[in-house]
C-alpha cells in the first residue's frame, strides 16, 4: 500500500475517469488539496477515502516559475537525421523530435510546452536542445522539478478558443497557476509518475508483443 497522500492522489489520477467518482471542492485547486475517490484500485470496493491533509502549497504563476520562451524556424542547413541535440517541434509523436543539429539553443533541464496543434502539451527534457515552430520552453527556477511541472501542466487541460489555427503563446501560458509544494516533494511526485510511465511503456510493449 502506498502511504503517502500524494501517492495516492496522483496515482488514481492515472487511472482518469474510470476511478475518479467525485471532486469534492473544499477550496483552493482541488487536483491538489483534497477529492472524494473511489479506491477499487486498493481492493476496496464501492468505498471512498476522503484525502483531507491539505497541505499549504503557495501558487505561482509559470511564467514566474522560469523562463519561457518561443522555438524559431528551423534550419534545413543543419538539420540531421541522426546526432547529439535534438531539434523538438509541437508534434507528439517521436517525442516531438523531428532531427538533430550539432550544437543546441537551449539547456537541461528544462519543460516544453506546444504552442500548436494539440497545444498545452508538456514534456519534461534532459537533454539539451533546439526549440522550433513555436514550440515553448520553460527553463525552470533551482527549485522547481521539471517532471513536477510537466505534470502540473498536463493537469491543466489547456485550451485556446480561436477562428483560426489555435496557438498558445508565451504571454498567454506564463499566466496560468500551479500550486507547488516544497521541492522535496515535488521530486517524489515527479519520481512517482517516471515510474507510472515506465510502467505504462512497459505494459504496451507487452501488448503489443502479444498481437
Amino acid at each position: 500500500m502506498i502511504n503517502s497522500w500524494y501517492s495516492h492522489f496522483f496515482l488514481l489520477l492515472i487511472k482518469g475517469g474510470v476511478i475518479i467518482s467525485e471532486i469534492d471542492w473544499i477550496g483552493g485547486d482541488c487536483f491538489y488539496k483534497s477529492a472524494v475517490i473511489f479506491c477499487e484500485i486498493f481492493g476496496v470496493a464501492s468505498s471512498k477515502i476522503i484525502l483531507r491533509e491539505i497541505y499549504a502549497w503557495e501558487k505561482c504563476k509559470l511564467g514566474d516559475c522560469g523562463k519561457i520562451v518561443a522555438g524559431g524556424d528551423v534550419d534545413k542547413n543543419k538539420l540531421k537525421p541522426k546526432g547529439k541535440y535534438p531539434v523538438l517541434a509541437n508534434a507528439l509523436t517521436n517525442n516531438g523530435i523531428i532531427g538533430f543539429y550539432d550544437d543546441y539553443k537551449h539547456t537541461s533541464p528544462a519543460v516544453t510546452i506546444t504552442g500548436r496543434g494539440d497545444i498545452g502539451y508538456a514534456i519534461a527534457r534532459e537533454t539539451n536542445f533546439t526549440a522550433v515552430v513555436r514550440l515553448l520552453v520553460l527553463k525552470p527556477k533551482r527549485y522547481f522539478d521539471i517532471f513536477f511541472l510537466e505534470n502540473s501542466i498536463n493537469l491543466k487541460q489547456i485550451y485556446i478558443e480561436s477562428t483560426g489555427v489555435p496557438q498558445l503563446t508565451v504571454p498567454q501560458i506564463s499566466q496560468y497557476e500551479i500550486p507547488f509544494p516544497p521541492l522535496p516533494e515535488q521530486q517524489k511526485i515527479g519520481t512517482f509518475f517516471r515510474q507510472l510511465d515506465r510502467l505504462i511503456t512497459l505494459h504496451k510493449r507487452e501488448v503489443l508483443e502479444k498481437r
